[in-house]
């Protein structure tokens, strides 16, 4: 299974009340977030496992100032699934 890591951040945004633009639109810059994420670590655990880190920033599209960032671990089967987890906690750090 491959998950689009865009496609869970769009998700978790729109579950918080984020409308999730395709392009940036002049006239809402100064309510814009340009969100980004990377892959930002890796880091072994239990004999042979290992866990994925991610962060996220989120800035503003009006100053390009970095409003906020989260950084989280992920930990699963596969690849897509330890990205979506980190992504996941990363998110639920700043929405809670």
């Amino acid at each position: 299974m491959s998950v689009n890591p865009r496609d869970v951040l769009v998700g978790i945004f729109a579950k918080n009340g984020f409308i999730v633009l395709p392009r940036l639109d002049e006239r809402l810059k100064s309510k814009t977030l340009m969100v980004s994420y990377g892959k930002s670590g890796r880091r072994h655990v239990l004999l042979a496992a290992y866990v994925k880190e991610i962060t996220i920033q989120l800035v503003s599209a009006e100053t390009g100032e970095l409003v906020a960032t989260a950084t989280a671990e992920g930990r699963a089967g596969t690849e897509a699934e330890e990205i979506e987890q980190a992504i996941t906690r990363a998110l639920d750090a700043l929405f809670k």
